[in-house]
């Protein structure tokens, strides 16, 4: 159990504990999807099929 512990912080309110963690995901996911839209526009304006083909759903491909 003590290995645990600081996973558990039992001296800070639980809220807190949430909002700081539900937040960090937030913003990581936020700046994943700013990083891939930058990565998507720059693969548009220097190989416009690539950038096609890497947005393309795979699903599909795999249909045919």
């Amino acid at each position: 159990m003590d290995r645990l512990h600081f996973l558990l912080r039992l001296d800070q309110p639980l809220w807190l504990t949430l909002v700081y963690n539900v937040g960090g995901v937030v913003v990581f996911l936020g700046l994943a999807v700013m990083w891939y839209n930058r990565y998507i526009n720059r693969l548009r304006e220097t190989d416009p099929e690539a950038a096609e083909s890497e947005l393309r759903p795979s699903v599909l491909d795999m249909m045919e």
